[in-house]
């Protein structure tokens, strides 16, 4: 394991035994093998699995360690499941999977602290991204990594985790007090619009051309989104966005798909995040990023039209 980080990470990595198992109940500690983690300057705790063990677990054991050690806790699994695994990346839950994968979201920006660039965060996770669309439209202001934490259901580490990159991206809405991080809100809707605008990526991953319409209750995605909720006609098929999990529990992967070229029964578009609107949209800032290649007149007319009845 110390190897395959090295040869991953390109940086010296230390393993040791980890001595304060009193901060934990004797469950966790005869569930887990604890041991501390160095990784060039960033000390983590590690935390090994005894059996398998199931995501609302990993999630509490993960938001544990964080809150009563103040370090970033790396899994380490022998073997991991696909829905576990998307989930964690979604959530931004450090782990290493033996011989196949390093996932440490924080590693690039504690690199940049330490004035070392080779892992240095270049593109907003969607996790960042989800948080800073859902601040928008409910005007959060003055939150801390526990306040996001809470709102967004997630650990107070993956908090901590948002505030490293979006500091590390340099997108300019938190303000330090000393070592304390806080979120503000900069002025209008709009006006954070325009801020973040250039820091957000399309949430399409991948898309799928089925023969036939799906006969599912999705949110409503892209093309249809949009036509929803401005003048815009639809086209002849309905767009509709899932999240991974849904493309294996729907069994969406297995439908039948046509070639790109022709007209599909619907598209479903697999995306990274999903922010309702109205119960059965996508959120519409989504749907700009969606179409922000998009050249037509007509399209960037009813984008405007959207906003102004919808957002701003």
């Amino acid at each position: 394991m110390k190897n395959f980080i090295e040869k991953i990470l390109h940086q010296n990595v230390l393993i040791s035994s980890y001595e304060k198992l009193d901060q934990f109940s004797l469950f966790f500690q005869k569930s887990v093998v604890f041991n501390n983690i160095t990784i060039g300057n960033m000390e983590a705790i590690l935390v090994k699995p005894i059996e398998n063990m199931n995501l609302s677990m990993i999630r509490h054991i993960a938001q544990e360690i964080g809150n009563k050690t103040n370090r970033v806790c790396i899994f380490y699994f022998l073997k991991l499941s696909s829905y576990t695994h998307d989930r964690l990346i979604e959530e931004g839950i450090s782990f290493v999977w033996e011989e196949k994968e390093v996932y440490i979201p924080c590693f690039g920006y504690y690199l940049k602290q330490n004035k070392n660039t080779v892992l240095s965060v270049n593109q907003i996770s969607f996790l960042t991204q989800k948080f800073l669309l859902k601040a928008l439209y409910e005007e959060w202001d003055h939150l801390n990594a526990s306040d996001v934490a809470k709102k967004l259901e997630v650990s107070k580490m993956s908090a901590s985790r948002i505030f490293s990159e979006i500091e590390s991206l340099g997108i300019p809405v938190l303000n330090t007090n000393g070592k304390r991080k806080v979120y503000r809100k900069q002025g209008t809707k709009k006006e954070i619009w325009d801020t973040i605008h250039d820091f957000l990526r399309n949430p399409v991953i991948k898309e799928f051309h089925l023969e036939q319409d799906i006969d599912a209750d999705l949110l409503k995605s892209e093309m249809t989104a949009l036509s929803s909720l401005s003048m815009l006609e639809d086209r002849k098929y309905p767009v509709y966005a899932v999240l991974k999990r849904d493309v294996k529990e729907k069994g969406i992967h297995t439908m039948s798909q046509i070639p790109y070229n022709e007209s599909p029964g619907c598209i479903v578009q697999e995306v990274g995040y999903c922010i309702s609107f109205h119960h059965d949209l996508i959120d519409p800032l989504s749907v700009v990023l969606m179409f922000q290649d998009n050249k037509d007149p007509r399209i960037e007319k009813a984008i405007e039209q959207m906003l102004e009845e919808y957002v701003w």
